[in-house]
């Protein structure tokens, strides 16, 4: 009993070319694979994730004045990206800016180790994790 593809094509094992894998419509299994990307948005060329590479560029430098805010000041990475990254696209926020929020707070952590006080870290990592207990 013959199988059948994509296309309705029967199909005995033959390999055939992208050329010659016509099927009933005439249309290849390459075309089919198209058309369903296309249709379930898929990422064109020249983007990641659907962004098109001036939203990825735009984002970068919106994140990287945020970064230089936070660094220098303290505060601002999550009062001023935020908002502008949700302008820019929906999907960069809270997943990518977490991940540099966290990145950004460990090297800011490395930078600045000589002045951890190691006893009140380790006082306040104990009461995390009995509040995260208790809250849980």
């Amino acid at each position: 009993m013959p199988l059948t593809g994509l296309t309705g094509v029967a199909s005995s094992g033959s390999d055939t070319s992208r050329a010659g894998s016509r099927g009933s419509a005439g249309r290849s299994h390459y075309d089919i694979a198209t058309s369903w990307a296309t249709a379930h948005g898929a990422a064109g060329v020249g983007s990641i994730a659907g962004l098109s590479a001036t939203m990825l560029v735009v984002a970068t430098l919106v994140m990287a004045v945020g970064a230089a805010i936070q660094a220098a000041v303290g505060l601002g990475l999550a009062l001023f990206v935020v908002p502008l990254l949700a302008l820019i696209d929906t999907r960069l926020v809270p997943g990518p800016m977490l991940l540099a929020s966290i990145a950004l707070a460990v090297m800011m952590a490395y930078r600045d180790r000589a002045a951890i006080d190691c006893r009140k870290l380790g006082l306040s990592l104990i009461g995390l994790c009995v509040g995260t207990a208790i809250g849980a």
